[in-house]
């Protein structure tokens, strides 16, 4: 196996739950670019909306953040749990004006429970301060058959 370094884009995202916590997700999309100024650029177009499908809630990584049915070139469910990392304000915050990383706790919660729709006519909810950060990854790349024999 030969490694490559490629760039990924991990997105970050808040939304309010209404007369609930705050929550915070962080999402990783599934396209992977050679050069850090081609992911960068991507970086600043992507945005991420929480809608209600056949199947429950499901979070959609956007093409473009300012238009919600831009198209999604990802959908994560909530049982995929290695392509997101949920935090959740906790009790003890609940009030407080400015949060910092201490008011927060992990949350394994279904999506369904956490964007409680109601009545809302419109299924989408819009991530708020939606921000795409450039990691970089290691690619592992099967070697040509013999390459390594010769």
């Amino acid at each position: 196996m030969e490694k490559e370094i490629k760039y990924q884009v991990v997105l970050s995202a808040s939304a309010q739950t209404i007369e609930g916590p705050a929550i915070r997700l962080s999402i990783t999309a599934p396209l992977l670019y050679d050069a850090y100024e081609s992911a960068h650029a991507v970086s600043e177009q992507l945005g991420a909306v929480a809608e209600l499908s056949d199947g429950g809630v499901v979070i959609n990584i956007i093409k473009d953040k300012n238009y919600p049915r831009s198209g999604a070139i990802d959908s994560v469910k909530w049982c995929e749990y290695w392509k997101y990392k949920c935090i959740i304000q906790k009790e003890s915050a609940m009030g407080k004006g400015v949060l910092d990383k201490d008011d927060y706790e992990p949350c394994s919660a279904a999506f369904d429970k956490i964007f409680i729709y109601g009545q809302k006519k419109d299924k989408v909810i819009m991530l708020q301060n939606v921000h795409g950060k450039v990691v970089p990854c290691i690619k592992l790349t099967q070697t040509e058959r013999g390459k390594n024999n010769a």
